[in-house]
């Protein structure tokens, strides 16, 4: 019966690590780990999680862009793919190249907030200048 116990909390376990493990894939980004949440809320398009994951951080393009680099000629490769060919050939590996929290989607949703912000700013002065202009033409005919 010990034994019997044993079994079944040893497959309870593995079970628990299992639903985990899923959660995980179907929750976070498996190149930069973030939330779909954020994703789906911060995406710029109705796009969302399921294209971040196909299109921008397909995870299977990163495992042919390694095994394009183990093949290529070391001599023969560009200064961009030698720095990822060396962090992938250190021990332990260096994972640095991986945009880990980072998207160039996230990031473009960010900016354009920051141009709406100038857009505001700029169109402020403009209506700053028109105001100076009217001032001036009315000292202008005044006097």
């Amino acid at each position: 019966n010990i034994i019997f116990g044993i079994i079944i909390d040893t497959f309870g376990e593995l079970r628990e690590i299992k639903n985990q493990t899923e959660n995980d894939i179907n929750s976070k980004c498996f190149i930069c780990s973030i939330d779909r949440y954020v994703i789906d809320r911060q995406h710029l398009t109705t796009k969302g999680f399921e294209y971040h994951t196909q299109e921008d951080h397909y995870m299977w393009n990163y495992l042919n862009f390694a095994v394009y680099l183990v093949n290529k000629p070391t001599e023969d490769l560009t200064g961009p793919e030698l720095h990822v060919h060396n962090c992938l050939n250190s021990l332990p590996i260096n994972c640095s190249f991986y945009p880990v929290n980072q998207a160039i989607a996230l990031e473009a949703t960010d900016d354009s907030d920051d141009d709406s912000e100038v857009k505001a700013n700029l169109d402020r002065h403009e209506q700053m200048i028109l105001e100076l202009q009217q001032k001036l033409e009315k000292k202008q005919t005044g006097s």
